[in-house]
């Protein structure tokens, strides 16, 4: 595995809905990029 070249992180407080939606843009827009995601729930 190679080291990322870019690093995503996303706070959330209920908003699965959202967070759905924006993890499989995310998925697409990297296929093809070393990346990372964090997400961090804020208390939900």
């Amino acid at each position: 595995m190679s080291a990322p070249r870019l690093s995503v992180v996303i706070v959330t407080y209920r908003s699965r809905a959202v967070l759905d939606d924006c993890l499989g843009a995310l998925a697409f827009a990297t296929r093809h990029l070393p990346h990372e995601v964090i997400v961090v729930d804020n208390g939900s």
